[in-house]
């Protein structure tokens, strides 16, 4: 009786297990997310990934924190700083980063491509993931080179709503004469910096 209450148990255990495993699936596979960048360009897009950990709270340390990024982008996040997704529900534990730049338009989605305004000129992008985060408070400080574009330069940073589809101007930034520009974030997302 007992050999058949282990076999029993296994049995269950084994359908427990099979049964999450299916309902794990692919979920909606019709939709289809424009997150403004184009994955089938990337030899042109310099990525680099990290983790970042914040307390059961969702604030980071007392430090601050020097995000994993390509060598044309800094991103540094303050001390104390709090994690919040889009249900604004506060993010807590590890978090995966992965930050992607590109000066080269054509690694954006067409959509993101078709919506630049008229009257700007494309110098680069970067764009900021932090896992399920959406907003940080406080800021972001997000640092880019600009390449060529002489100092003191004023330049325009977009931010790229997925959701509308539509680059939104958001503030401006002048170069120093290191040839980049800083800029604060609060909503992790595309930015677009332009002329």
């Amino acid at each position: 009786m007992k050999k058949n209450m282990k076999g029993i148990t296994a049995l269950l255990f084994v359908a427990v297990i099979s049964l999450g495993v299916g309902a794990c699936g692919k979920g909606n596979e019709d939709v289809v997310v424009d997150s403004g960048v184009n994955p089938a360009q990337s030899a042109n897009v310099f990525v680099k990934t990290g983790t970042v950990a914040t307390d059961s709270w969702g604030y980071t340390g007392s430090s601050p924190i020097q995000v994993a990024a390509p060598g044309q982008t800094e991103i540094v996040i303050e001390a104390h700083t709090l994690f919040v997704d889009a249900s604004q529900t506060v993010v807590s534990g590890i978090t995966a980063t992965k930050i992607s730049f590109s000066s080269d338009k054509t690694t954006l989605s067409a959509s993101a491509q078709a919506s630049i305004p008229a009257n700007a000129n494309f110098i680069s992008y970067v764009n900021i993931s932090l896992g399920s985060v959406r907003t940080v408070f406080p800021e972001l400080s997000v640092t880019v080179d600009v390449g060529a574009v002489l100092s003191g330069t004023t330049l325009t940073v977009y931010d790229y709503d997925a959701g509308t589809g539509r680059w939104t101007s958001a503030q401006t930034a002048v170069v120093s004469s290191l040839g980049k520009i800083t800029f604060p974030v609060r909503q992790l997302s595309l930015w677009g910096i332009f002329r």
